[in-house]
């Protein structure tokens, strides 16, 4: 899981985990949750990411079924990114495979402003995102910008950006 404040840059660094885990895992799907989600979406989501289309006549445990079946596949490791989350909700019951943390094919990236998501899963890692403070957020201002941060017709500009 990811965790920090509202717009500290949890889904930056998910996406920026995915691109760089390119050579560790075959497929990158994504869903929002959102305050108020829609599980049934986010699962759709995801299973139309994978190239699974399901049925929304089916029924919720079927459709969980084919989606736990999907991400299963032995020949493909996924990297499933729930970006978002405000509260938990059953990963299992929706077609997330947990088995325990012993699962190699399937992981689970969640972005979250609360760190204290899925206690009882084990295998549970977390990235806690701090505010930067004092002179680090002006560094890697100039750092992405480079010299024109310190011109002086933008430089009232460029502290009004790094506050």
């Amino acid at each position: 899981g990811i965790c920090g404040m509202g717009g500290i840059g949890k889904t930056t660094m998910a996406t920026e985990v995915a691109k760089r885990a390119k050579n560790l895992f075959n497929e990158f799907p994504m869903a929002v949750v959102r305050q108020e989600p829609d599980l049934t979406k986010v699962q759709g989501c995801i299973a139309d990411m994978l190239g699974l289309k399901l049925d929304d006549m089916e029924s919720p445990i079927a459709r969980a079924s084919l989606l736990r079946k999907r991400l299963l596949l032995d020949n493909k490791k996924i990297l499933v990114i729930l970006d978002d989350i405000w509260e938990e909700f059953d990963l299992e019951e929706l077609g997330f495979p947990l088995e325990g943390g012993s699962n190699k094919s399937c992981k689970i990236l969640f972005t979250s402003r609360n760190r204290n998501m899925w206690k009882g899963i084990q295998n549970k890692r977390y990235i806690q995102l701090q505010v930067l403070v004092g002179d680090a957020p002006w560094h890697l201002f100039r750092d992405k910008v480079s010299d024109c941060a310190d011109n002086l017709d933008l430089l009232p500009l460029s502290k009004q950006i790094v506050n």
